[in-house]
C-alpha cells in the first residue's frame, strides 16, 4: 500500500514537471502547483501514517515498522537496546553524547552537573524538545544508561585502543534508540573491516552524536518540527564542540593544551552526518567559528545524503575550513531528497544529498563527491534511496561491509580520499555495490602475500 501510494505520487509529480510550462497561462500553472503538491502529499505524507495491521498488531508504515510496548505507540519501539551489543566497541563499551531531554530513576530531568560517579539516566520519550543540557553516557538498556559528564567521557576517548574516534549524527525523524542502534551496526562494520587487515582491535571508535527528533503521525509534521530541533540543537553541539576542542583553554592561555590531556592531539578526529544531521552539523560549525579557530579541527568529514543546500560547500565554508577532507556521497534518485520539504521556503534549491556541490570549480578544493546512485535504492529501500549508508550487502552468499561504510573506513585509514582508480587529483567519483567486495578480496590478498 506505502509503495503503490508513493510511486503513484512520484508519477503524479513527475508529470506535472513535464507538463509545466514557464509561459503557460496561470491557470495551467495552478493546475501544475496542484499536481506537485498532490504528488508531495502522495510520495511522502500517506504512506508513513501508522496503519496497524489488526492480527499482527503492528503498524505497517515504511518509517515506523515496530509496534508500541508499555506506552505511547508513537514513542516505544519492540526493538530493546538490551538486544544490542554495545561490546561491539573498540573498547567494549558504546558512548553517545545527547541534547535529548533525559530522566533520572525518580523521573526528573537530569541536568547534566558534574558528579564523581556515573548517574543512571534514560530518554524521556515524553518529550522531543531540545534540551539546553547536553549528556556525556554510556549506552545500556533502554531504560537505563549512565552519565558518566564530560571529563570521564573525554578521558574514555583518548585511552580508547582506536586511533580514530568518528562522531555519528543521525538524521531526522529518527528516535533514541534507533540512534544507538545506527551507531552500533556501523561500529560492527567497521570492525570486519579491521579484522580483514588482522587488526585485534577496531582502528575506528563511532561516538553518536544524538539530537531529538519528532515520532507524530505523517512525515510533513516532522520533518517541519525537525527542522526546528536541529537548530535549537546547535548551542548545544557548539559547548560539545568547544570541549573536545578546549577551545577556552587555547583562547585564554594563547598555548597548546598539554598533549597527554588533548583529544586532538591523542587521537585523528572525523564526523560523519547523515540527512538533516548535516544541517546540525553545518549550523554548528557556522557558530563555533564565530567564537573560535575550527581550521583543521577534523581529518574528515562525511555528508550522506545531506538535506542541506547544494551550495553550502561555495567558498568560504566552516565546514570546508573545519576539515582536512569533505566527502560528499549524493545519489540523483534519492526520492526523500528530490521532494524535500526544505527546499519549498528557499526557492526549490537542490539538495547536496541528492546531485552533489552545485560546482566543483566554486567549492574548497579539499571536497570529494561520490555517486551513489548505482545502489542507494537497493540498499536504502526503506526510505527510498535516502538511507543507504549502512547495511550490509549481500553478493555470492556473503555479507561485505556497506560501500560508503567502506569507502570513509578507507579515507581515515589510508588519510586519504580513495579514487577507486581514477588519478590522485580527481574530485568526483563514483561508488558501486562491488566495492566493498573487491577491497575485501584485495585485503585477503595482501595478507596473503
Amino acid at each position: 500500500m506505502s509503495a503503490s501510494l508513493f510511486r503513484a505520487g512520484f508519477w503524479v509529480s513527475l508529470l506535472s514537471l513535464l507538463t509545466t510550462t514557464s509561459g503557460g497561462p496561470t491557470k495551467e500553472r495552478h493546475q501544475s502547483q496542484a499536481m506537485k503538491f498532490l504528488g508531495l502529499l502522495l510520495c511522502v505524507a500517506f504512506p508513513v501514517v501508522r496503519c496497524h495491521d489488526i492480527s499482527a498488531g503492528t503498524p505497517a508504515g515504511f518509517l515506523h515498522t515496530h509496534g508500541p510496548i508499555n506506552g505511547s505507540p508513537l514513542k516505544r519501539r519492540i526493538t530493546s537496546l538490551q538486544g544490542r551489543n554495545n561490546k561491539v566497541d573498540p573498547d567494549e563499551e558504546l558512548l553517545f553524547i545527547t541534547n535529548h531531554r533525559m530522566n533520572v530513576p525518580d523521573g526528573e530531568e537530569s541536568v547534566g552537573q558534574a558528579a564523581s560517579q556515573p548517574t543512571s539516566v534514560s530518554f524521556d520519550e515524553k518529550n522531543n524538545d531540545a534540551s539546553g543540557n547536553v549528556h556525556f553516557c554510556e549506552s545500556g538498556t533502554d531504560d537505563e544508561h549512565k552519565e558518566i559528564f564530560s571529563e570521564k567521557f573525554l578521558a574514555r576517548l583518548r585511552n580508547s585502543k582506536a586511533e580514530t574516534i568518528l562522531f555519528s549524527i543521525h538524521g531526522f525523524n529518527v528516535q533514541p534508540t534507533d540512534a544507538l542502534d545506527e551507531t552500533a551496526k556501523i561500529q560492527a562494520q567497521f570492525n570486519t573491516m579491521a579484522a580483514e587487515r588482522g587488526d585485534d582491535a577496531g582502528r575506528v571508535k563511532v561516538v553518536g552524536l544524538i539530537w531529538p527528533c519528532g515520532d507524530k503521525i505523517g512525515i510533513i509534521r516532522d520533518y517541519w518540527d525537525d527542522r526546528r530541533r536541529a537548530y535549537a540543537s546547535v548551542c548545544g553541539f557548539e559547548r560539545v564542540l568547544a570541549k573536545v576542542l578546549r577551545a577556552d583553554e587555547r583562547m585564554l592561555t594563547n598555548q597548546l593544551p598539554d598533549p597527554e590531556t588533548d583529544l586532538l592531539m591523542q587521537k585523528n578526529v572525523s564526523i560523519m552526518a547523515h540527512s538533516m544531521g548535516n544541517r546540525v552539523l553545518w549550523q554548528t560549525l557556522i557558530r563555533a567559528d564565530e567564537m573560535y579557530p575550527i581550521e583543521g579541527i577534523f581529518r574528515d568529514i562525511f555528508m550522506v545524503a545531506a538535506d542541506v543546500p547544494n551550495n553550502v560547500l561555495d567558498e568560504p565554508s566552516s565546514i570546508c575550513m573545519a576539515a582536512d577532507r569533505v566527502s560528499v556521497y549524493y545519489a540523483s534518485d534519492d526520492l526523500p531528497l528530490t521532494y524535500s520539504l526544505g527546499r519549498i521556503p528557499s526557492g526549490w534549491r537542490q539538495r547536496i544529498g541528492r546531485l552533489g556541490p552545485a560546482k566543483m570549480d566554486r567549492v574548497h578544493k579539499n571536497v570529494w563527491e561520490i555517486d551513489c546512485s548505482r545502489f542507494n535504492n537497493k540498499l536504502g529501500g526503506r526510505l527510498y534511496g535516502h538511507g543507504y549508508h549502512t547495511p550490509q550487502v549481500r553478493l555470492d552468499d556473503q555479507d561485505y561491509p556497506n560501500p560508503v561504510l567502506r569507502h570513509a573506513w578507507q579515507t581515515m585509514i589510508d588519510r586519504q580520499v580513495d579514487t577507486m582508480g581514477k588519478p590522485e587529483e580527481a574530485r568526483s567519483l563514483v561508488l558501486s555495490l562491488l566495492y566493498s567486495q573487491k577491497k575485501a578480496g584485495q585485503q585477503q590478498f595482501e595478507r596473503g602475500s
